[in-house]
């Protein structure tokens, strides 16, 4: 599940968007999310180029999986490649017998505030985490059912465009 509590602007509230869905991760840079509710469209990446597709527009954005649409620190985990203390500062708000949440503030510019990590205590398996963007609106994604050393195929991360679907390529950022 993934909640999204946007900020209004000028005001002290805002509005909460939800969605759901699956979603498979695997090294390096690997993932397919596939949202359900409240409307299906999907993003997928092949660890050099990702797509969003959305099926009731019949249109898909096509762009390269790179620091110019991503930040650095993003790019670093998706590829496997990342260090949690290099690239950020990190904070314990609580360590109990069944969860530790975490926060984490980027030590270098990057488009959010901090993350929120909440895992399992026993088992390390981060069950939920929570990014405040830069305009405090926050993203909180909840993982239900999570299988892990499952080698999904390398078909699950590729996309080919349904016939009638408008492909959009975005160039890279110079």
């Amino acid at each position: 599940m993934q909640r999204t509590e946007r900020v209004a602007l000028g005001t002290g509230g805002g509005d909460a968007l939800e969605s759901s869905g699956e979603v498979v991760f695997a090294k390096p840079g690997r993932m397919r999310w596939h949202y359900e509710e409240p409307a299906p469209s999907l993003v997928v990446s092949d660890g050099a180029t990702v797509w969003i597709y959305d099926p009731e527009a019949r249109e898909v954005q096509e762009l390269p999986l790179g620091p110019e649409f991503l930040s650095g620190a993003a790019i670093q985990f998706l590829l496997g490649e990342g260090r949690i203390e290099d690239e950020f500062a990190v904070r314990a708000l609580q360590c109990g017998e069944d969860k530790v949440v975490l926060r984490l503030t980027p030590r270098a510019e990057a488009s959010f505030e901090s993350l929120e990590l909440r895992a399992d205590a026993a088992s390390g398996e981060v069950r939920e985490t929570v990014v405040v963007d830069l305009l405090g609106n926050r993203t909180r994604v909840r993982l239900d059912d999570v299988r892990t050393d499952t080698a999904p195929g390398p078909e699950q991360f590729r996309f080919e465009a349904p016939e009638g679907t408008r492909v959009i390529s975005l160039p890279e950022a110079r």
